[in-house]
């Protein structure tokens, strides 16, 4: 029994192939020069993500390391939200401008015309941006709690862990010489209830 038919893959390459030009040409259509940002930043991010998850691997992650990768991801989801609000304004700036820049022709060729001149001139950018920013922003906070959040959240529960076994390991330590003290000068501590 073949379980991959060479053939049936090659039969349907042509239609793989038209079907990602037309995801490409959708894509660039109602991002067009937002992919840029929108790309280096989510290069960054599974960079980033990748780096954290190998810290946490290690035995003793260092934890400034791990807050700092921590904060670059956050930063990373900020951003990314944040290419999407900036295009958003330029998406409606040009559609208001491409739209209502000659207001003489606007009023004279009805408000279809205005509408049509609107979505010629980027309003579909700026929707499309608003929502792959805001969607992709979310999903990046989501794969980082899902991925990495029981790790994060362990190590932060041990360094604060040691924190407080280091504090009072001083107390002890300050009860001990003030009893010290106080035993020298003929005076007996307190007895504890």
């Amino acid at each position: 029994m073949q379980l991959l038919d060479v053939s049936a893959v090659a039969a349907h390459l042509p239609l793989l192939k038209g079907s990602m030009t037309s995801a490409w040409t959708a894509i660039h259509d109602n991002l067009q020069g937002s992919i840029l940002p929108f790309g280096l930043i989510l290069w960054a991010y599974i960079a980033q993500l990748g780096s954290l998850r190998r810290l946490l691997g290690e035995s003793q992650p260092p934890l400034e390391m791990v807050v700092r990768r921590e904060q670059l991801l956050d930063l990373c989801c900020n951003l990314f939200f944040g290419v999407g609000v900036i295009w958003t304004a330029i998406g409606m700036r040009d559609a208001l401008i491409q739209a209502l820049g000659d207001p003489a022709a606007s009023a004279a060729t009805g408000a279809f015309d205005v509408l049509q001149r609107m979505v010629d001139g980027g309003i579909l950018l700026a929707l499309s941006t608003t929502i792959v920013g805001g969607i992709g922003g979310y999903l990046m906070r989501a794969c980082k709690s899902v991925l990495l959040g029981r790790q994060l959240n362990r190590l932060y529960l041990r360094a604060s862990e040691q924190q407080a076994v280091a504090g009072l390991a001083s107390l002890e330590r300050i009860e001990r010489s003030l009893s010290a003290a106080g035993a020298e000068a003929g005076e007996f501590p307190r007895e504890r209830s």
